[in-house]
């Protein structure tokens, strides 16, 4: 539903989850972040390595949330360029954000344009 006067979008909200998985979800993915942070820092050089890979993934992953529960088109193909993005730049972490910068701005842009 569009409200044109104040240029407010609102998508469909689907059923989410209980609580109670929420919150063993939310536990689970935050053991994951502590387990990898303090791998990055046992072997700082090793983790260091990996960062554009990790950053990929991890941003692919939260992407892929909001792409569920938006159901908006254009974030499932941020999640595929994300993925491809972490995957193809292994030389450094700003080499990841190079590549997958201008791709969230022009989707937002085709966002902006499509709504004005």
């Amino acid at each position: 539903m569009t409200y044109p006067s104040a240029g407010y979008v609102a998508y469909r909200r689907l059923a989410g989850l209980p609580r109670f998985w929420r919150i063993l979800l939310l536990a689970v993915v935050a053991g994951l972040v502590a387990a990898a942070i303090a791998l990055l820092v046992a072997r700082p050089f090793a983790g260091l390595d990996i960062m554009p890979l990790v950053t990929g993934l991890l941003l692919t992953f939260v992407l892929g949330l909001v792409a569920w529960r938006s159901t908006a088109p254009r974030f499932y193909l941020l999640v595929v360029f994300s993925a491809l993005a972490g995957l193809g730049s292994s030389l450094a972490l700003s080499a990841y954000y190079a590549a997958i910068g201008p791709g969230v701005d022009s989707l937002g842009l085709l966002t902006l344009n499509k709504h004005l």
